[in-house]
Protein backbone atom coordinates (compact mmCIF):
# COMPACT_ATOMS: atom_id res chain seq x y z
CA UNK A 1 0.00 0.00 0.00
CA UNK A 2 2.85 2.37 0.85
CA UNK A 3 4.60 1.63 -2.45
CA UNK A 4 1.43 2.44 -4.37
CA UNK A 5 1.10 5.80 -2.58
CA UNK A 6 4.73 6.68 -3.26
CA UNK A 7 4.35 5.76 -6.92
CA UNK A 8 1.21 7.87 -7.22
CA UNK A 9 2.88 10.82 -5.48
CA UNK A 10 5.93 10.67 -7.73
CA UNK A 11 3.70 10.39 -10.80
CA UNK A 12 1.83 13.55 -9.82
CA UNK A 13 4.95 15.59 -9.07
CA UNK A 14 6.92 14.78 -12.20
CA UNK A 15 6.41 17.46 -14.85
CA UNK A 16 5.39 16.26 -18.30
CA UNK A 17 8.13 16.29 -20.94
CA UNK A 18 7.56 18.28 -24.13
CA UNK A 19 8.82 17.22 -27.53
CA UNK A 20 10.16 20.69 -28.22
CA UNK A 21 10.42 24.21 -26.85
CA UNK A 22 8.13 25.86 -29.40
CA UNK A 23 5.14 25.54 -27.06
CA UNK A 24 6.76 27.70 -24.38
CA UNK A 25 9.37 29.83 -26.19
CA UNK A 26 8.51 32.39 -28.90
CA UNK A 27 11.98 32.25 -30.47
CA UNK A 28 11.71 28.45 -30.77
CA UNK A 29 8.27 28.84 -32.38
CA UNK A 30 9.72 31.23 -34.99
CA UNK A 31 12.62 28.88 -35.74
CA UNK A 32 10.26 25.89 -36.01
CA UNK A 33 8.07 27.83 -38.45
CA UNK A 34 11.11 28.52 -40.66
CA UNK A 35 12.10 24.84 -40.61
CA UNK A 36 8.56 23.68 -41.41
CA UNK A 37 8.30 26.21 -44.26
CA UNK A 38 11.53 24.88 -45.80
CA UNK A 39 10.23 21.31 -45.59
CA UNK A 40 6.82 22.26 -46.98
CA UNK A 41 8.38 24.07 -49.99
CA UNK A 42 10.54 21.06 -50.91
CA UNK A 43 9.74 19.55 -54.33
CA UNK A 44 8.90 16.06 -53.12
CA UNK A 45 6.80 15.26 -50.05
CA UNK A 46 8.97 13.99 -47.21
CA UNK A 47 8.17 11.37 -44.59
CA UNK A 48 9.84 11.01 -41.22
CA UNK A 49 11.02 13.10 -38.30
CA UNK A 50 13.97 15.21 -37.21
CA UNK A 51 15.09 16.51 -33.83
CA UNK A 52 17.07 19.75 -33.91
CA UNK A 53 19.28 21.07 -31.10
CA UNK A 54 20.01 24.73 -31.71
CA UNK A 55 22.68 26.49 -29.67
CA UNK A 56 22.07 30.22 -29.23
CA UNK A 57 24.45 33.05 -28.39
CA UNK A 58 23.03 36.18 -26.72
CA UNK A 59 24.28 39.69 -27.44
CA UNK A 60 22.25 42.63 -26.21
CA UNK A 61 18.58 42.24 -27.12
CA UNK A 62 19.20 39.57 -29.75
CA UNK A 63 19.88 35.84 -29.79
CA UNK A 64 22.03 34.51 -32.64
CA UNK A 65 22.13 30.93 -33.90
CA UNK A 66 25.58 29.60 -33.08
CA UNK A 67 25.28 25.88 -33.96
CA UNK A 68 22.62 23.54 -35.34
CA UNK A 69 22.69 19.80 -34.70
CA UNK A 70 20.11 17.31 -35.86
CA UNK A 71 19.19 13.66 -35.50
CA UNK A 72 16.60 11.68 -37.42
CA UNK A 73 15.86 10.96 -41.06
CA UNK A 74 18.74 12.29 -43.15
CA UNK A 75 16.68 13.85 -45.96
CA UNK A 76 14.15 15.71 -43.80
CA UNK A 77 16.94 17.00 -41.50
CA UNK A 78 18.96 18.28 -44.46
CA UNK A 79 15.99 20.04 -46.06
CA UNK A 80 14.89 21.56 -42.74
CA UNK A 81 18.39 22.82 -41.99
CA UNK A 82 18.24 24.94 -45.13
CA UNK A 83 15.54 27.06 -43.47
CA UNK A 84 17.85 28.20 -40.68
CA UNK A 85 21.35 29.55 -40.99
CA UNK A 86 24.16 30.12 -38.56
CA UNK A 87 24.15 33.77 -37.53
CA UNK A 88 20.39 34.38 -37.87
CA UNK A 89 19.17 36.71 -35.16
CA UNK A 90 15.98 36.79 -33.14
CA UNK A 91 14.74 39.22 -30.52
CA UNK A 92 14.11 37.45 -27.22
CA UNK A 93 12.60 38.06 -23.78
CA UNK A 94 13.87 35.00 -21.91
CA UNK A 95 17.42 33.86 -22.78
CA UNK A 96 17.97 30.17 -23.52
CA UNK A 97 21.26 28.67 -24.63
CA UNK A 98 19.81 25.47 -26.13
CA UNK A 99 16.54 25.11 -28.01
CA UNK A 100 15.20 21.71 -29.01
CA UNK A 101 12.73 21.34 -31.85
CA UNK A 102 10.93 18.22 -33.10
CA UNK A 103 9.57 18.15 -36.65
CA UNK A 104 7.63 15.23 -38.13
CA UNK A 105 5.90 14.86 -41.47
Amino acid sequence: MMNLRMLLLIGCLVAPAHADDSQTNKVAAKIKAKIERAIRKHKKPLQGYCNYMIEMEHKGKYAYIKRVRHAGDKKICKVGSRGIKKGMRFKYHVPEKLIRIHVSE
